[in-house]
């Protein structure tokens, strides 16, 4: 993924180990929706077995915890739902209006996302 840095990793990594844990990344998945949910765009995060369904899936190693490069894999599959719920939601907003400040919130919120 080029939008994951080194500092976005280190900002999920609370306890400085090198490695993101299932704790660390579910917490980095819920602040990501809250982001979302604060620009407007009403979206429900995955629950944690989910999140852990991922990162099992991207822990190459099977170490239990993720270095930056399975982060950046697992982050990848967990954009790609997030943006599909977003679409989604963003759809179902199109047919109802008002839509033009919800629209614009919505622009930025998944700007903030492809951000590093």
């Amino acid at each position: 993924s080029g939008t994951v840095d080194a500092k976005a990793f280190k900002e999920v990594d609370h306890n400085c180990s090198g490695t993101v844990d299932a704790e660390e990344m579910y917490t980095c998945v819920l602040w990501i929706y809250l982001t979302l949910n604060e620009y407007g765009l009403k979206v429900c995060a995955p629950d944690r077995p989910t999140v852990e369904a991922i990162m099992n899936a991207s822990d190459v190693d099977r170490s239990g915890q993720l270095d930056f490069e399975e982060f950046k894999s697992a982050l990848d599959v967990l954009m790609g739902q997030t943006l599909g719920r977003a679409m989604t939601q963003l759809v179902f907003t199109l047919l109802c209006p008002p839509i033009s400040g919800l629209l614009i919130k919505c622009v930025v919120a998944l700007w903030v996302l492809a951000v590093p």
